[in-house]
């Protein structure tokens, strides 16, 4: 994936409300957002491992342990 440290990549779930109105509100600020929507982007090894990278965690901090699964 290729990036620019002026961009800034949001992942939001579009079932979500509030993470709709945060791209907005992103959106409105900066021309320089990126929104992905969970479904429709794409779900790669590599652009999760771009992820963790950027935001330095692991894999584990990701998940939310109090939900049951």
């Amino acid at each position: 994936m290729k990036t620019s440290h002026r961009e800034i990549l949001l992942y939001y779930n579009p079932d979500s409300s509030g993470d709709r109105k945060t791209v907005a509100h992103a959106q409105s600020l900066s021309p320089h957002i990126k929104a992905f929507a969970f479904g429709s982007a794409p779900s790669t090894g590599m652009s999760w491992q771009f992820i963790l990278t950027s935001l330095g965690i692991d894999p584990k901090d990701l998940l939310n342990k109090a939900h049951p699964y």
